[in-house]
C-alpha cells in the first residue's frame, strides 16, 4: 500500500467487483498477500481509505502471481457517514 498505514487505527477496505460489502478490512499493513484467490477471477478490487480517493486494481484471471500497487495518498472529499453509505448503495461515484 502507498502509504503504509500511518496510524494504528487506520483501515483499508477491499471490495470485489461491484460488491457493497468489503471482503476484508486491513490494519497495520504495507503489503498484503492474498492466498487462495480464485484463478478464474477477472474483475476489479476497490481499495478504500477514509479521507482519500479509492484505488481500483484490475485483476485478470490466470495462475501467475500478480503484483499491484494501491495508491491511497490522493486526498478525497470529506464526506459524512450517511452520504458515504448512500454513495456505496446507489453507486453515485
Amino acid at each position: 500500500f502507498d502509504p503504509f498505514t500511518p496510524e494504528e487505527n487506520d483501515e483499508y477496505r477491499f471490495y470485489l467487483g461491484q460488491s457493497l460489502s468489503p471482503f476484508t478490512v486491513v490494519q497495520i499493513a504495507g503489503e498484503l498477500h492474498i492466498v487462495g484467490f480464485p484463478t478464474a477471477y477477472s474483475d476489479s478490487i476497490l481499495v478504500e481509505r477514509k479521507g482519500f480517493q479509492d484505488a481500483v486494481i484490475n485483476i485478470e484471471s490466470g495462475t501467475k502471481k500478480g503484483y499491484y500497487i494501491a495508491n491511497l495518498n490522493i486526498p478525497g472529499e470529506v464526506e459524512n457517514s450517511t452520504e458515504a453509505g448512500l454513495d456505496k448503495l446507489f453507486k453515485f461515484k
